[in-house]
């Protein structure tokens, strides 16, 4: 599951990432401030998912906050700028939030991570 939503999230940082770059650079290129802002913004959501999809190894409450970070900041993006795409954003990392969270739940519960009890032979 780690490993899924890894790859999800990437996918999903890169392609923002490029989508943010390239709107940026248009709003930077035709003097439109607006559309320059919403492509950092862009690249805001791009970076929390990029770390939290290299955070979902070492600790996926932290890259359930990293997600949780993208949804909230691309759901203020998308009201401030009225734009219909970044509420596709604000989906998946949405869905990304919500897989994290849901896979630190179905967790087994003699996973490695929680302490086991030292089991002992009996002595003689």
């Amino acid at each position: 599951m780690r490993t899924a939503i890894c790859t999800v999230a990437a996918m999903f940082g890169v392609y923002v990432a490029i989508s943010g770059f390239w709107i940026a650079q248009a709003g930077a290129t035709n003097d439109i401030p607006q559309l320059a802002a919403a492509g950092v913004a862009e690249l805001i959501v791009a970076l929390a998912s990029l770390l939290g999809a290299g955070l979902i190894f070492w600790n996926r409450w932290v890259a359930l906050s990293m997600f949780a970070i993208a949804t909230l900041w691309s759901a203020c993006v998308a009201i401030i700028y009225f734009d219909e795409t970044v509420w596709i954003w604000c989906g998946v990392a949405l869905v990304l939030a919500v897989s994290c969270a849901w896979g630190q739940k179905r967790r087994d519960p003699l996973d490695k991570r929680q302490r086991r009890p030292h089991l002992t032979e009996p002595s003689p």
